[in-house]
Formats: C-alpha cells, structure tokens, sequence
C-alpha cells in the first residue's frame, strides 16, 4: 500500500528542500514557512508527478502554496490514494 499523501510530501520536502531546523507540517505554506522560491515549488510538482503518475498542469501549479494545496491536488488527481 502507498505511504499516505501528506506522510511522503513532507518526507520529500525534508529530505530535498528544507533546511535543516525548519519544520514541516501539514499546514506549511512553501514560500512564508518553508522559504521556498518558485522553482523550488516547479520541481517538487514535477517530483509529484514523477512519483504518483499525474499530470500537473499549469493552472494547478499556480495554486499550489502549501503542503496543504499540493496534497490535495494529488487526491484530487489520482482519488485512489490516502491523505493520511
């Protein structure tokens, strides 16, 4: 069974793009919590749609500006998997 949405975001995000001290949480917004800049966010989308198999468009990429809004999205474009 797949890891969870929210559980393998946050592992990427620690692991690939957060300084260490900062924390991580459900709720982080990319640019204000986690100091983020755009291009970050650009490849964690194409990190996602690598490893979910989904297609981000551009209109959703620029809704995207928390762990919050990228989990969802992945939900909402491949139902099957968990959130939590």
């Amino acid at each position: 069974m797949p890891r969870p949405i929210y559980e393998a975001l946050i592992d990427r995000l620690k692991t690939h793009y957060v300084v260490d001290g900062i924390e991580v949480k459900e709720d982080s917004r990319f640019s204000e919590d986690l100091a983020l800049d755009s291009l970050d966010v650009v490849e964690l989308c194409m990190d996602i749609e690598d490893e979910y198999g989904i297609e981000v468009t551009d209109n959703d990429l620029s809704k995207v500006r928390s762990v919050q809004d990228a989990a969802e999205l992945v939900q909402r474009l491949a139902p099957s998997l968990q959130l939590r």
